[in-house]
């Protein structure tokens, strides 16, 4: 099985997924976390260093690696969505859950974090979010296969319903339900 949460900034992608694996059983893959590993930097210090085009083949990488993984959550970074084979790797790999959230939402939860950088270099992160989520949305859109807005929601709460449809559509042991 392969849970694979996509989504802007946010919306509790990484709360998400460890909570979701704890309760299914299953390992979690954070693209974000494998990229910081490996690199021995954060993610702002290395886009600042290198810019987003080497972050994002890193990150085109380490998705290609976690595809051919089973019984993981991949957490998944915003911007996975922004390669068109990110997006093919995406909608064959298992089940993808949409997390979304108003702007004005991600824009509170994000306030103070120093650990995102801004997507744009033209505005600051918090100034982006409408314009960033105008361009993404439609991306997240296409390689989801079920949607959760978490705005006012416990993270046990999106885990229930992310585990309900699964269990729903599946016995949790076998393969990710089909498209």
């Amino acid at each position: 099985m392969r849970v694979v949460l996509v989504g802007f900034r946010g919306v509790g992608k990484t709360a998400v997924a460890g909570a979701l694996a704890s309760k299914l059983g299953l390992e979690v893959v954070s693209t974000d976390r494998e990229i910081e590993n490996r690199s021995g930097s954060a993610i702002p210090v290395l886009v600042e260093r290198y810019g987003w085009g080497p972050f994002r083949e890193m990150e085109a990488s380490i998705l290609g690696e976690a595809v051919l993984r089973e019984n993981i959550v991949l957490d998944t970074g915003g911007g996975i969505v922004l390669r068109e084979d990110n997006c093919d790797l995406l909608k064959r790999c298992g089940f993808v859950v949409w997390l979304t959230a108003p702007p004005n939402v991600i824009r509170e939860r994000i306030g103070g974090s120093t650990h995102r950088p801004s997507l744009t270099g033209e505005s600051s992160t918090l100034d982006e979010v409408e314009e960033v989520l105008g361009e993404r949305n439609p991306l997240y859109r296409e390689v989801s296969d079920f949607t959760i807005d978490t705005s006012g929601m416990e993270i046990s709460r999106v885990v229930e319903e992310i585990a309900g449809i699964l269990t729903r559509d599946q016995p949790l042991g076998s393969s990710a339900p089909s498209r």
